[in-house]
């Protein structure tokens, strides 16, 4: 019994060399030709030879291990054709060693090398030469030789005589074409062609091959993808974070969250999501973008059974961006309406005023009877800041089920705002570096010009106070945790697969660590920064009103387009500062917009680059003619309805943190935390505390499903401004788009098990799936295998 394993490998490994030798020949005779007058080498086959087959490295691979104990010490196998022939079984009088038996030889040729059928004598010979083997040009005589090898029989390349080199080298030596071919200039799109290969024979650490795989030894595509971008400045790449991730949910949510869980105890709890999630899961997602130069779908190629996250990420990017340019459209519309001399909102005397409208600068006094009369009829007062929003920007109807008519203006402004998200998208946001730098510094210049001038105005520092004011006892709150949570995913973007598209630009050396922890702390910064800017201008508006600032601010985006621009009535030189805050929501909403898009449309490039990357501007501009139709229901008289349902359901809440919450885990412990802290290590060079392999395995996970189960126990329906519910077939439309994006993870984790790599166990498909193969092929142009069992092992790529 000991013995049987060894006869099971020496049979395997004469296997091999069959195959080898039968592979050879038929190379042999289709060189030839039909009618055996063709030498078996043309002249610029002499000079030129292709790479190494896969049977070569195949065959390589044995020798290396010591598979074939028989190889002969000085002399390798000769090719068919050799004046000493092909190895014999003993009782041949040449040859080395071998098995008991003899093997068939051709038919007409009972000794020496084989010829074809129906030549009696001899190898096939060129027209006009009767007799004699065909030689070389180099050669006077003898056999034909491979190139590399002058004289003697064929040899490995790379390797003139002796036998194949062991283990150490064989794979090396058998990727590498021989010493005699051109070298092919290195292309600009190398990184294109990288595959991962997920079955190289590679040892484990416990001795044992790991499980068997359908791709091992890819051979790469011929035709190279075409050239995907990178990031030529220094800065480029932190500057499109900045553009992506600091927007609107910074300048309106984050004010209004903190105020309303008790400023200060807002800031702890939001202090603590930021270390234990925002910051490694931005880092994480930075990181396998770099390093794997793909996007949010082709990059789980490396975990397959995880690739429905990946297309949960493109889901949630998908319906967002559905509505972000009708944010766009909003503001532009302000910012429009603040040249009037006096603005629209200011006075009730507009036809979209009605009798329940009152202003402002009314005396207290008139007010109070005003509204006392009114709510004896059942009616309510509005302002005519409120009544310019409903009734002229939005038209807005009284419910959801009322779609109403088009707004064309509106319509007309996001056609606008999406020509915009196309020129600067039609050449690769790599090209867009002014548009990038402008987006991501101008804001900042804004929002020190209005603190500024915030900080000036009589009640700033009531507002501050307010801001900031800290509530201890709301620690003990669960809303403070899931608000603070939720703000948190939501304003650091990370599910939406844009960092990974935006990271996979980058060079392979480039610092993205540095780069992705900085951009964490001036996210952060700038949310606070927004808060004092408000809350500053809130405080000045409550001294004038007469209100507290409780009865002014407004949730979500009526903190924007309700608060402030009755704020900017009374602000002097009125024009000059609503047209700079409505200008920077603009430019915080395009920049925001744009980066978006790019993370959707390298995934979709990625999954086809042949016909999208070839082809970018068409098919950019039939991506965005798409998306511009989906957002003409938001530009209806119920559009505003309509974004809130998209916004809460499919874009944000649970369903952003379940997509995490699974990218984390396939990231973590699929790839591999400790890999990705060795892939920073082979990136640049700095090797992480074990401390992020805790956080990135543990602490992040458990962060998104703890905040996934918050948002799911404390569900509550969508409700209309007035306090009504929406009605049940908006919610349960709602739950459909959120199922959108969830679904596909497990349904598509199914359809792997189910349906690919048959010829595998249930077991070893989940196996393969749910782990990194031992071979990586990156975004490094040159690799050399690591044999260290902790470093990641690479494929050395030649061809």
């Amino acid at each position: 019994m000991p013995e049987f394993p060894t006869r099971i490998s020496r049979v395997y490994g004469w296997t091999v060399h069959i195959c080898y030798f039968s592979h050879e020949l038929l190379k042999s005779y289709k060189c030839s030709g039909s009618t055996g007058a063709t030498p078996l080498h043309s002249k610029e086959q002499q000079q030129e030879s292709a790479p190494p087959s896969i049977f070569d490295r195949m065959l390589a691979k044995e020798l290396g291990k010591g598979g074939l104990e028989s190889a002969p010490p000085s002399e390798p196998p000769t090719r068919p054709g050799s004046p000493k022939g092909p190895p014999t079984r003993p009782g041949s009088p040449k040859g080395p060693p071998t098995r008991p038996s003899s093997p068939p030889t051709r038919q007409g040729s009972p000794t020496g090398p084989p010829t074809r059928p129906g030549s009696p004598k001899g190898p096939p010979t060129r027209p006009g030469s009767p007799t004699g083997p065909p030689t070389r040009p180099s050669s006077p005589k003898g056999p034909p030789t491979r190139p590399g090898s002058p004289t003697g029989p064929p040899t490995r390349p790379g390797s003139p005589t002796g036998p194949p080199k062991r283990r150490e080298q064989g794979l090396k030596e058998a990727a590498t074409p021989p010493s005699t071919a051109k070298e092919e200039p290195p292309s600009k799109s190398r990184s294109d062609k990288k595959i991962i290969v997920g079955g190289l024979p590679a040892m484990g650490r416990d001795g044992h091959e790991p499980l068997p795989t359908d791709d091992a030894l890819i051979p790469t595509r011929e035709e190279e993808e075409p050239d995907r971008g990178q990031w030529t400045g220094k800065f480029d790449f932190l500057m499109s974070m900045i553009a992506y991730a600091v927007g609107l949910g910074n300048v309106w949510r984050f004010p209004y969250l903190c105020f309303k869980n008790g400023g200060g105890s807002f800031l702890v709890v939001y202090a603590i999501f930021f270390c234990l999630a925002a910051v490694p899961i931005f880092i994480m997602e930075v990181t396998i973008g770099q390093y794997l130069q793909k996007g949010a779908m082709e990059m789980w190629r490396m975990c397959p059974i995880f690739k429905g996250v990946g297309i949960g990420n493109v889901v949630i990017a998908f319906m967002c961006i559905a509505y972000f340019c009708v944010i766009v459209s909003w503001a532009i519309f302000y910012m429009i309406s603040s040249f009037n001399s006096v603005f629209p909102w200011e006075s009730c005397d507009n036809y979209w005023n009605d009798f329940t409208c009152v202003t402002g600068k009314e005396s207290v006094s008139a007010l109070a009877k005003l509204t006392q009369n009114l709510t004896r009829s059942g009616l309510k007062t509005q302002t005519s800041v409120e009544q310019f929003w409903e009734n002229r920007v939005l038209q807005q109807t009284s419910s959801i089920d009322d779609f109403g008519g088009i707004q064309w203006e509106l319509l007309a402004i996001m056609f606008l705002a999406w020509l915009i998200v196309y020129f600067a998208l039609w050449k690769g946001i790599t090209q867009a570096r002014k548009f990038v730098y402008f987006c991501a510094l101008f804001p900042y210049f804004l929002l020190i010009v209005l603190l500024i001038r915030g900080l000036t105005l009589e009640g700033a520092g009531r507002g501050i106070y307010y801001y900031l004011k800290p509530n201890l006892t709301r620690l003990s709150d669960t809303t403070v945790w899931k608000d603070a949570g939720t703000q948190v995913f939501y304003s650091y973007g990370v599910g939406f697969g844009a960092l990974i598209a935006l990271g996979s630009h980058n060079k392979f050396n480039h610092n993205c660590f540095r780069d992705a922890f900085v951009m964490c702390i001036i996210n952060g910064s700038t949310s606070i920064l927004a808060g004092f800017v408000v809350f500053s201008i809130l405080g000045y508006m409550s001294v004038i009103a007469q209100k507290d600032i409780a009865d002014i601010v407004k949730p979500g985006v009526g903190l924007a387009f309700l608060a402030y621009p009755e704020v900017a009535s009374n602000l002097p030189a009125k024009q000059v500062w609503s047209c700079l805050f409505f200008l920077m929501i603009t430019i915080l909403g395009l920049d925001s917009q744009v980066c978006m898009m790019e993370g959707l449309f390298t995934a979709l490039e990625d999954a086809f680059p042949f016909i999208l990357r070839k082809h970018k501007k068409i098919s950019l501009a039939v991506t965005c003619l798409i998306f511009f139709i989906l957002g003409i229901p938001m530009v209806t008289n119920a559009g505003a309805y309509w974004l809130t349902l998209v916004d809460n359901y499919g874009a944000s809440g649970y369903a952003l943190l379940f997509v995490v919450f699974f990218e984390v885990i396939g990231l973590s412990w699929g790839f591999g935390a400790e890999k990705i802290r060795v892939a920073l290590k082979e990136m640049i060079g700095v090797r992480l505390s074990y401390a992020w392999i805790i956080v990135w395995k543990y602490a992040a996970p458990a962060t998104s499903l703890v905040l996934f189960f918050f948002c799911v126990i404390y569900y509550h329906p969508i409700k209309y401004p007035t306090g009504e519910d929406y009605p049940v077939w908006a919610n349960a439309f709602g739950f459909f788009l959120s199922s959108c994006s969830m679904i596909v993870i497990p349904l598509y984790a199914l359809y792997y098990l189910l349906f690919t790599n048959k010829h595998l166990s249930l077991k070893e498909r989940f196996l393969k799936g749910i782990r990194a193969p031992d071979v990586l092929v990156t975004g490094r142009p040159t690799r050399t295998p690591v044999t260290n069992g902790e470093e990641l092992r690479f494929l050395d790529e030649k061809h």
